[in-house]
C-alpha cells in the first residue's frame, strides 16, 4: 500500500485480491499487532488502517531482504536479458489473471 493511512479499491486491485480476502488479511495483521484500524473523523464508514511500530519495523526488514535478494538474483545477468525475463513474467501474470478472473 502507498504511504497513506487508508486502503482504497485501487490498493485492493493492486494486490489482486477480493475485498473479503483483504479484510481477512487486515484482521490477521491487526490481531498480530502490525496494523490498527481507526474510524475516519469525517466519515464513520471509512476505516483508516495504519502501521504500528511493530508493522513499520517488519516493513523495513522485508524491504531490506527484498532489495538484497533482488540484487543477488540480478548479479551477472545482462540488463537486456533481465528486462526480457521480467516482461515474460508480467505476460504470464496477466494471462493467469485473465483466466482466473473468468473463474470468479
Amino acid at each position: 500500500m502507498r504511504k497513506r493511512s487508508k486502503a482504497t479499491d485501487r490498493d485492493r486491485q493492486e494486490l489482486d485480491v477480493r475485498g473479503s480476502t483483504l479484510s481477512k488479511m487486515i484482521d490477521r495483521l491487526e490481531r498480530d499487532g502490525y496494523v490498527e484500524r481507526n474510524i475516519a473523523t469525517l466519515d464513520a464508514r471509512i476505516k483508516l488502517i495504519t502501521l504500528t511500530p511493530r508493522g513499520a519495523e517488519a516493513k523495513r526488514q522485508v524491504r531490506e531482504i527484498w532489495i538484497s535478494m533482488e540484487s543477488e538474483l540480478a548479479k551477472g545477468i545482462p540488463l537486456g536479458e533481465l528486462e526480457e525475463f521480467c516482461a515474460g513474467l508480467q505476460s504470464t501474470r496477466n494471462m493467469l489473471k485473465r483466466r482466473v478472473g473468468r473463474l470468479r
